[in-house]
């Protein structure tokens, strides 16, 4: 970070360049407390928080947004502002600036301020596909270990066309779909094995499949294709080292175009050492038998890295204290004069396609989060 006579500006670096794709997202909250005072504003992080800079911006740049917030105690909400965020955005680039009146937010050297930034990366982990699956068509008894191994020749149900992701693992390849007397099991292929796991923030994978059970357009939510859903299965692979993963099942039990849905039970699922992510349901709880077909909605899901800025003191103090130090994560790496420090953010395993961009995963289609109500 670094000021002049006007403007505050941030400068935020990412580990590599977003790529030019419409399935990479950048998402940016970046606080500031300028009053000095804990009680005024939006508490977080035990301080004040006046101003919100929101932005987010798409790979191919076919959308990008920069705004500033204050917060506005009487509807206890951010209130946007017409004051104009300048900003450095486009794809190829490793980094992003920001730059703010400091008249527009209140700066004033003699007590400096306070921030942190929330950063999201979202990427297109699978598109939004249609298909289907026999019952009996590939019978199966599978462990949810994540290994392929008895998953013998089955073939794949479905297979994705390769995108730009990098690294290879935040993307999926296939879906493979097999049943027995008891269970109706999952298997997504990613494109990559896993190279590391996070050791702070978070990434977070969902995929949600929409199962007419019932081959009845006459029931269930009506999808964009006509098809009724009588059923929401929502997938949710982790990446720790505990490799966790859950499933969640809900049946529809709306009017077709109201979204009701019923929670019934929560599933199998896990993450495995390689490219391999497995999840199993059993029958009864889809009320279906080991004949028949099933339509199947798979849902236009995007995969998110999460993470918040600087760690571990939870906020940074500007201008800085002892210019040459090092404060949390965030390293002090040029000085631009006595009076200003520059902080590179450097977001570090934050490569969701090429550094993908981070998209809050909602129920029933996940779209990129709107700015700041007005």
């Amino acid at each position: 970070m670094k000021t002049d006579s006007d403007n505050l500006y941030w400068y935020i670096e990412y580990a590599g360049a977003i790529p030019n794709s419409a399935r990479a997202y950048r998402q940016i909250y970046l606080y500031v407390d300028t009053d000095n005072s804990t009680i005024t504003g939006y508490q977080a992080n035990g301080r004040g928080m006046d101003y919100e800079i929101y932005f987010y911006l798409y790979g191919d740049n076919h959308s990008s947004y920069a705004r500033l917030y204050s917060w506005n105690a009487t509807s206890d909400w951010w209130r946007s502002t017409s004051v104009i965020v300048g900003v450095t955005r486009q794809p190829g680039l490793n980094y992003l600036e920001v730059w703010v009146p400091q008249q527009a937010v209140g700066y004033s050297s003699s007590y400096g301020l306070y921030f942190y930034m929330n950063t999201y990366a979202y990427t297109g982990g699978v598109p939004e596909t249609d298909t289907s699956y026999v019952m009996g068509s590939h019978m199966r008894t599978i462990d949810v270990d994540g290994n392929a191994g008895d998953w013998g020749d089955t073939p794949a149900t479905v297979t994705f066309p390769p995108g730009s992701t990098v690294p290879a693992e935040l993307e999926g390849s296939a879906l493979y779909i097999a049943n027995d007397e008891d269970n109706l099991y999952f298997r997504i292929d990613l494109r990559g094995a896993p190279t590391t796991y996070l050791a702070a923030g978070s990434l977070t994978r969902y995929v949600y499949l929409y199962a007419d059970v019932d081959n009845s357009n006459a029931t269930g939510y009506v999808l964009d294709n006509g098809n009724g859903a009588d059923y929401e299965i929502e997938l949710s692979f982790g990446t720790s080292s505990t490799r966790e993963g859950y499933v969640d099942l809900s049946q529809y039990t709306g009017t077709g175009e109201d979204w009701n849905w019923n929670w019934i039970n929560e599933g199998d699922a896990t993450v495995a050492n390689g490219n391999i992510l497995e999840a199993s349901i059993p029958l009864t709880k889809l009320g279906l038998g080991t004949s028949g077909a099933i339509g199947l909605r798979i849902d236009d899901d995007w995969w998110y890295l999460y993470d918040s800025f600087p760690r571990p003191s939870q906020f940074i103090k500007f201008p800085v204290a002892g210019a040459g130090t090092t404060t949390g994560d965030l390293g002090i790496v040029k000085l631009f004069g006595s009076e200003t420090v520059f902080l590179a953010v450097v977001v570090g395993l934050m490569l969701v396609e090429g550094i993908a961009v981070y998209f809050v995963a909602r129920r029933g289609g996940k779209q990129p989060a709107p700015p700041p109500p007005p």
